[in-house]
């Protein structure tokens, strides 16, 4: 079984301190701990159709093909469905403020830094 987290529950920015609403732990969790009936859902899927879920089975026999290679992407089910992309502008704007972030963080270090040579 992999188990894929896009979101913990915390920003990804430099702190990661801050907490955001999505966090896919929990169910997660909840996931691995009914393995069991996950499993059968799996077996029960339709191979064709999107799965949409983050977490999938993979079984011996492709793992031992690849050589024990355990990257879970490389047996995760492919999705046909369209995936929605998020506004450039957003993400640029949220780029920004991460960067001036880090900006601010360095200014300090400098004036840290500065105080401690100046005496």
């Amino acid at each position: 079984m992999f188990l894929h987290a896009e979101n913990d529950g915390f920003k990804l920015d430099a702190n990661h301190d801050q907490p955001i609403n999505e966090d896919d732990l929990p169910g997660l969790v909840d996931a691995f701990r009914d393995r069991e009936a996950r499993w059968t859902a799996w077996q029960n899927r339709d191979p064709s159709g999107d799965w949409t879920e983050n977490w999938w089975f993979a079984k011996v026999e492709a793992i031992r093909a690849a050589d024990f290679n355990l990257s879970a992407n490389r047996y995760r089910p492919r999705s046909c469905g369209t995936v929605e992309q998020r506004d450039p502008l957003e993400i640029l704007e949220e780029l920004r403020g991460i960067e001036m972030e880090i900006l601010g963080e360095v200014d300090e270090l400098v004036e840290a830094v500065r105080g401690v040579v100046q005496e």
